[in-house]
C-alpha cells in the first residue's frame, strides 16, 4: 500500500493497527504470531470469533513469500479474500470456482511475489499443478484452518484432509499452524499426530463466550416454542436455525416465511447455485434467518448473528459449541436456544448404528451423545458444564443461562446419586448406564448372574426409580462431573475424585426436572435492548444513516456490509463523532486502507449530522480520555516531577480521585499521568486508558477467569469502577492479569540436575535436584496453567532441544507452588529460557540417591501392578517429598496390552520389596512400545530410577518411573 513501509520491516502490532484497525491483540494472538514469524510451529485452539485468522494472516504478510491457507470452505473463500483486500492485504484463492484463465492469473501473481495469502482447498493440494506452483515460489507458512477435520474423532471429519500431512513432509522447514475452534482431548491428540505438530507450541484459549445466553427446553411443540422464542426478542434479527433432516429444514423455512420472516433453507441436497445464493443473502442482508442442517455455517464470519436455535439436539458437544458460537461474534448479547427430546437421542443412535465407522468410533460417538444429553438435563450452570467438557473450569455460575436464572425445577437426588456411584464402584468401574440401571432395579438376568453382581450390596437398592429414571441420573452425574465415561475404551463409567464428597454425604446433589418455561419467563435478551445506548433520537438517526451508507457501498463492492465496517465501528462513530480523517483513524476497526476507501463517505454523513443537530453538550468521557491519550505529547526523557508525584501516590494505594483531591488537580489530569507512565513502561501495561467496547469485553472476561482468591480481592475495586473501566481495569491488570514489574523483580535463578523428563498427558513434567556446592533438595518446575503442566515452549533450550537426564539446567523461578504432598513444585518465569550449563558426572550419580526405608508406603496394589499406589489421605499425611532417586534391583521391563493401548512397566526390587510401576520416561517408553508384549530383563549394574507420585486419581496417588538412568541394554 502506498506510503507504508515494507512489511518485513514493521512490527506485528503496526500491521494490526494499519491494516486491520485494531489497537491490541487478543489472548494468544501475539504469541502465535511471534512464533510463526520466528519459524516455529503452532497449534491454536481458540473459540469461534476470537480472531484465529489474524494468527496466520499477519505472519504471512511479514514473512517473505506466500502463506498457504488450507481451508475446506470453498463457498466462503471469495468472501474471506474480499474482506482481506478491503483491508489492503494481498490475498487470492485457488479453487474450482475459478475459470482456467482466472486460475492462471492467480498462479502468476503467486509466482511473481504479488500475493501474501493464498487460500486453497485440501483437494487441490496434491494436484500436479499445485505441486509445481509451490516449487516456483517461496512459501512463508502453512495454515491448516478447521484442523479438527483431520481427526476421525472430530465432529466434521474430512478424509481429504489426510493429504495435508503428505504435503507438509515435503516442506519440513516451513512453519505450520493448525487452528480449530472445537477439539476435545482425543481430537486434539490426533490433530497433533496427523500434522506432525507434537513439538509445536500449543495455545489453548478459554472456550467461554460470556455474551451468549444458553437455554434448553424439553421439546413438546417445537414450532410453537420456536415462535415464542422469536417473538420474545428476535423480531427482525439475523439468526440460524438448525434441524437434523433436509425435509425439516424445507418445511420450517416455509412455515417461517408464511409468518412474515425472511427465512431461507440451506442443506446439502440443494443445488450449489441455490445454496450460494441463500448464503450470500444471509451475509449481505439484514434480518435474514437461515434454516439449515449442519452443512451450513463452518467459517461463517457474520458478526451480528443474534441467535442460534436448535430444533433437534446436536450429536455432540463439539458440534453444539461450534454452531452456537456463530452467534454474537461482535461481543454483544446473543442467544443459544434449543429444544430436545429423548427421540433425538434414539435418532442419533440409529444414525450411528448405520454408519460405516468401526466399533471404536461408534462407541466414542455414543459417549459424546450421552454427554450432549447430560448437558440438556443438567441442573448446574450450563456454561460450567459446557466448559468442563472442554477441560476448563468456571469457578462460579455464569448468571447468563436458564438454570442460573432459576428456570429449572429440581429434586434432591443426593441419596440416588450415592446409590448410583456406589453401584459403579461395587461393579468394578467398567459398566455403562444400561447395565448399572439393571443392577440398581434388581433385574434378574444371565449377565448380572455371570458377573455375580446379584450378590453386591447395591443390587436392587434402587427400586424406587424406574430404569429410565436411573439412566437419567447417570447422564446427569456425567454432566455434573461426578462420574466419568472413558471415551477411548469399551469400559463404562469410573469415579473421579469429585465424587468422594457425595459418597461421604458431604455434598448435596440436585437433579433436574424437565422445564417447560413460558414465554414470559424466558431470560432472552432483546436486540432492542442493545440499541438503548442511543437514548436520543438524533443518535439513532445518525446510526441509521451510517448503516445506509455502509449498505450502499457493500452493494457496489458486492460484499457483505460487515466487510466494510462492523457494527462496533459504526457505534463508535456515533458515540465519538470524529471531525476529521485523522480522528476517524482512531476508531476501532478502521485501518489505513479502509480510511482511504471509505473515510470521506462516512465523514460526510457525520458532518451533515453535526450541522443539523449540533454536538451534544458533553461528549462521552471515554472520548475525552481517548483524545488526551492520543494527543498528549510524550517525552522520551524522565518523567516530570508532577507525574512522578502522581505515580508515587498511586503506588501507595491512593485512587485517582484521592490523588486529584490531594494535589488539587482534575481527575482527568491524573489519568493523563497514567497514560504517560504506560507509554514510558513505568507501569507494565499498555493502551489501558483508551479502551474500545471489544477491549473492555476481553479484559472483563480475563478478570472473571482469575483464580477465586485473586478475583475476590480485586472485586471491590472492579465493582467500584465498573462504569469507568480505565482505572478499575488498570488496577486489576497491575494485580496480576498480565505480566507486571513485581513479578519480574521476584524471580530467582536455580541450577538443577535433571533427573526426570516425563510425559504428562500432552505435555511434560521435569524434575531434578538443586545443585549448589552439593546436591540439594528436589525441585519440580511447573507452569501457571491450572494443571501445572509444562509445554514444549516452556522447556526448550536455546538449541531448540529439550533437557535430557543429567543435564545441568539454569532456570528462573518465581515462587513455590506446593500441591498437597508435592512440596517441590515451583512456578517458572515463562518469559525466560532455560539454559544448559553442563552435565552431571556419571561417576557422581550415587551421590544423588535418596535413602528411604521403603519406597514410600507399601501394600497397596492396582489391577496391573503391585506396590504401585498409595491412598490419597496417606500421601497427604506422610509424604514430605513426592520424588525419590533410587538404585533398583532385579529389574524387568514389561510390555502389555491394557484396554485400548499398550503399557510399559518396570518390575523391580528395592529394600526387599517388589514393585511394578508404569514408566513415563518418554525415551524408555517409546523404546519398548516398539517391542512385542512380554518381559525383558535388564542389567542393573549402573541403573537408577527417578520415581514420583502423581496427582490423586480415584482416591489413590500412583507411583511412576519418571526417569531411567544408566540403561545399557
Amino acid at each position: 500500500m502506498a506510503g507504508m513501509e515494507p512489511l518485513q520491516q514493521i512490527s506485528p502490532k503496526s500491521v494490526l493497527r494499519d491494516y486491520f484497525g485494531y489497537t491490541r491483540f487478543r489472548e494468544h494472538q501475539e504469541e502465535i504470531i511471534q512464533d510463526l514469524i520466528a519459524g516455529k510451529d503452532a497449534f491454536a485452539l481458540m473459540p469461534t470469533g476470537s480472531g484465529k485468522s489474524l494468527c496466520y494472516q499477519i505472519p504471512a504478510m511479514i514473512r517473505p513469500g506466500v502463506g498457504i491457507v488450507v481451508s475446506p470452505l470453498i463457498a466462503l473463500m471469495q468472501d474471506q479474500v474480499d474482506a482481506l483486500r478491503q483491508n489492503g492485504v494481498r490475498a487470492d484463492f485457488l479453487n474450482s470456482s475459478l475459470t482456467m484463465e482466472g486460475a492462471r492469473e492467480v498462479s502468476q501473481r503467486v509466482i511473481s511475489g504479488q500475493t501474501d495469502l493464498l487460500y486453497v482447498a485440501p483437494e487441490r493440494l496434491m494436484t500436479t499443478g499445485f505441486q509445481r506452483l509451490l516449487t516456483q515460489t517461496r512459501v512463508a507458512l502453512f495454515a491448516i484452518d478447521e484442523a479438527h477435520c483431520v481427526s476421525q474423532w472430530g465432529h466434521d471429519f474430512r478424509p481429504e484432509y489426510l493429504q495435508i500431512s503428505i504435503l507438509l513432509e515435503q516442506f519440513p522447514n516451513i512453519p505450520r499452524v493448525a487452528l480449530t475452534a472445537t477439539a476435545d482431548a482425543v481430537t486434539r491428540k490426533e490433530i497433533l499426530e496427523k500434522l506432525s505438530l507434537k513439538n509445536a507450541g500449543q495455545f489453548i484459549s478459554s472456550f467461554d463466550r460470556p455474551n451468549i445466553c444458553y437455554s434448553v427446553e424439553l421439546k413438546q411443540s417445537g414450532r410453537k416454542q420456536l415462535a415464542d422464542f422469536l417473538q420474545a426478542g428476535h423480531s427482525g434479527d439475523a439468526g440460524i436455525i438448525y434441524c437434523r433432516s433436509r425435509n425439516k429444514v424445507e418445511s420450517t423455512a416455509e412455515w417461517l416465511s408464511g409468518r412474515g420472516y425472511t427465512a431461507l433453507p440451506y442443506h446439502a441436497g440443494m443445488d450449489q447455485a441455490s445454496r450460494l445464493h441463500h448464503q450470500r443473502r444471509f451475509l449481505q442482508e439484514d434480518g435474514v434467518i437461515i434454516v439449515a442442517t449442519i452443512a451450513f455455517g463452518m467459517g461463517i464470519d457474520k458478526p451480528d448473528v443474534r441467535f442460534v436455535a436448535h430444533l433437534d439436539m446436536p450429536k455432540n458437544m463439539e458440534t453444539y459449541y461450534q454452531e452456537t458460537g456463530r452467534a454474537g461474534r461482535d461481543g454483544l448479547p446473543a442467544n443459544a436456544w434449543m429444544v430436545y427430546s429423548l427421540g433425538d437421542v434414539v435418532a442419533l443412535r440409529q444414525m450411528l448404528d448405520k454408519s460405516a465407522g468401526n466399533t471404536q468410533f461408534i462407541r466414542t460417538q455414543q459417549r459424546k451423545t450421552e454427554a450432549m444429553l447430560g448437558f440438556c438435563e443438567t441442573t448446574q450452570c450450563r456454561r460450567q458444564v459446557l466448559l468442563s467438557y472442554f477441560g476448563e473450569t468456571l469457578p462460579e455460575p455464569c448468571g447468563n443461562c436458564d438454570t442460573c436464572q432459576g428456570k429449572v425445577e429440581t429434586w434432591d437426588g443426593t441419596v440416588a446419586a450415592q446409590k448410583a456411584l456406589s453401584c459403579v464402584y461395587r461393579t468394578g468401574q467398567r459398566f455403562g448406564a444400561e447395565y448399572l440401571s439393571d443392577v440398581l432395579t434388581g433385574k434378574d438376568n444371565e449377565r448380572i448372574r455371570r458377573f455375580r453382581h446379584d450378590k453386591v450390596s447395591t443390587f436392587g437398592i434402587g427400586s424406587e426409580l424406574s430404569k429410565k429414571e436411573w439412566k437419567s441420573v447417570f447422564r446427569q452425574l456425567i454432566a455434573a462431573g461426578l462420574l466419568c465415561s472413558d471415551m477411548e475404551t469399551k469400559g463404562g463409567f469410573y469415579l473421579p475424585p469429585q465424587s468422594r464428597p457425595v459418597l461421604r454425604g458431604e455434598q448435596r446433589v440436585l437433579f433436574r426436572k424437565d422445564p417447560v418455561p413460558s414465554k414470559k419467563e424466558r431470560g432472552f435478551r432483546s436486540p432492542g435492548e442493545r440499541k438503548e445506548e442511543f437514548n436520543d433520537p438524533a443518535s439513532m438517526l445518525l446510526w441509521e444513516g451510517l448503516r445506509d451508507v455502509r449498505l450502499e457501498i457493500a452493494k457496489q463492492k458486492d460484499v457483505p456490509p460487515y466487510v466494510i465496517f462492523h457494527d462496533t465501528t459504526l457505534r463508535e462513530l456515533v458515540l465519538y463523532l470524529p471531525r476529521s480523517l485523522e480522528e476517524m483513524r482512531r476508531i476501532y476497526g478502521i485501518g489505513r486502507k479502509k480510511l482511504e476507501l471509505y473515510g470521506e463517505a462516512f465523514l460526510e454523513v457525520i458532518q451533515q449530522h453535526v450541522q443539523e443537530y449540533g454536538v451534544p453538550d458533553e461528549l462521552p468521557e471515554r472520548l475525552k480520555k481517548r483524545e488526551q491519550v492520543q494527543t498528549a505529547p510524550l517525552t522520551t526523557n524522565s518523567f516530570s516531577s508532577t507525574v512522578m508525584e502522581t505515580l508515587a501516590l498511586f503506588k501507595k494505594g491512593m485512587t485517582p480521585e484521592q490523588i486529584a483531591e490531594h494535589r488539587e488537580l482534575k481527575t482527568d489530569t491524573i489519568y493523563t499521568h497514567f497514560s504517560k507512565a504506560i507509554e514510558e513502561n513505568d507501569l507494565s501495561v499498555d493502551e489501558i486508558i483508551s479502551l474500545t467496547q471489544e477491549e473492555v469485553f476481553e479484559i472483563e472476561k480475563a478478570f472473571h477467569a482469575l483464580p477465586s482468591d485473586q478475583k475476590e480481592a480485586l472485586k471491590p475495586i472492579f465493582d467500584q469502577f465498573q462504569g469507568r473501566y480505565d482505572y478499575g481495569i488498570l488496577r486489576c491488570i497491575r494485580a496480576g492479569l498480565f505480566e507486571n514489574q513485581d513479578k519480574k523483580q521476584n524471580r530467582f535463578d536455580k541450577q538443577m540436575v535433571c533427573l526426570a523428563v516425563s510425559r504428562k498427558y500432552s505435555r511434560y513434567c521435569i524434575a531434578g535436584k538443586v545443585l549448589s556446592s552439593a546436591v540439594g533438595e528436589w525441585i519440580r518446575p511447573v507452569s501457571t496453567r491450572e494443571n501445572r503442566e509444562l509445554s514444549i515452549n516452556d522447556i526448550l533450550l536455546p538449541n531448540k532441544k529439550i533437557p535430557k537426564l543429567l543435564d545441568i539446567i539454569t532456570l528462573s523461578l518465581i515462587k513455590p507452588a506446593p500441591y498437597s504432598y508435592q512440596t517441590e513444585n515451583h512456578i517458572i518465569d515463562e518469559n525466560r529460557s532455560w539454559i544448559k550449563t553442563g552435565e552431571f558426572s556419571l561417576s557422581d550419580i550415587p551421590k544423588l540417591c535418596d535413602c528411604p526405608e521403603s519406597l514410600w508406603t507399601d501394600g497397596f496394589h492396582s489391577y496391573n501392578g503391585f506396590n504401585d499406589r498409595i491412598p490419597q489421605e496417606m500421601a497427604d499425611e506422610k509424604l514430605s517429598s513426592s520424588l525419590l532417586f533410587i538404585k533398583p534391583e532385579n529389574v524387568c521391563i514389561t510390555v502389555g496390552q491394557e484396554s485400548y493401548d499398550k503399557k510399559v512397566r518396570a518390575k523391580f526390587d528395592f529394600n526387599d520389596k517388589r514393585y511394578c510401576l508404569v514408566i513415563t520416561d518418554p525415551v524408555m517408553e517409546s523404546k519398548y512400545l516398539k517391542k512385542n508384549e512380554g518381559q525383558y530383563p535388564v542389567n542393573t549394574n549402573h541403573l537408577y530410577f527417578c520415581v514420583s507420585v502423581g496427582e490423586p486419581y480415584n482416591g489413590y496417588c500412583y507411583k511412576l518411573v519418571a526417569g531411567i538412568l544408566g540403561f545399557d541394554n
